[in-house]
């Protein structure tokens, strides 16, 4: 029997409920049991959490990775890193590196993301892939699953300072994703963008519109369609239109 690791003396979360266990062991990173005796077999290695609460590890839900970026998700407890857009040679060599390495957080990435010439983030380095019509949705999809994507990631920039992509070829492009069993995100900051990317059948809303708020209806249509919604917060390509070039609000790129 391999050797296992028991923790003890613990207060256990499920990530639902507070257990009655006081105890984990688990072998080769996989939990064998939970119990409220201690779960200790011979050789073990033994961990007094001394009342401390274990509780599922957490995900970050909207990152842009960089280098290093892994080991220290972990050390605050985050187990798993949602990449919502980086290079594809810097997320290679990121889930190179969580697939190595046990001391890392694991790692879920949509590689680049679908947007129109010059529409962000676009501007951020060259080449960069963009699309110009529907027609093109199909290879990009290909292109980015080849490139190891986990996910299809989608910016909208209608209302915004930049060119976007048009309703027609943000639908192809979710419906490539589907046809490949891939989720779908959208980087959305207007209320007509949400209105938009909703429309098209994403799962995932990335980013809060800042042009105003969004009415019931459009809330009951997202939460029937059971979309969720990965918060990173305002955009900086709205900042000077909503809160003036003075503004210290913090913002993300992606």
């Amino acid at each position: 029997m391999s050797r296992g690791t028991a923790i003890v003396n613990a207060k256990v979360f499920d990530g639902t409920t507070l257990r009655e266990w006081t105890s984990i062991r688990f072998v080769d990173g996989l939990i064998t049991e939970c119990s409220a005796a201690p779960a200790i077999r011979e050789g073990d290695d033994v961990i007094d959490a001394a009342g401390g609460t274990v509780l599922p590890g957490l995900i970050d839900s909207h990152v842009h990775i960089a280098p290093g970026a892994l080991a220290q998700s972990l050390t605050f407890g985050v187990t798993t890193v949602l990449d919502m857009f980086s290079k594809p040679e810097l997320i290679a060599a990121s889930k190179h590196e969580a697939g190595s390495r046990p001391n890392v957080a694991d790692l879920r990435s949509s590689g680049i993301g679908a947007t129109a010439p010059g529409g962000h983030p676009s501007l951020m380095y060259a080449p960069f892939p963009t699309l110009s019509s529907a027609d093109e949705a199909e290879s990009f999809v290909a292109e980015r699953m080849a490139e190891g994507a986990d996910y299809l990631k989608i910016f909208s920039g209608i209302g915004g300072l930049w060119p976007s992509l048009n309703a027609q070829t943000i639908t192809a492009l979710v419906a490539a994703a589907r046809s490949r069993e891939l989720l779908v995100v959208a980087h959305a900051n207007s209320l007509a963008g949400v209105e938009e990317v909703v429309s098209a059948g994403i799962d995932v809303l990335a980013h809060v519109p800042v042009d105003g708020d969004l009415d019931g209806a459009l809330i009951e249509r997202i939460a029937r369609r059971n979309r969720c919604h990965s918060d990173a917060g305002h955009h900086r390509e709205h900042l000077g239109r909503t809160w003036g070039s003075g503004c210290s609000r913090r913002s993300t790129p992606g």
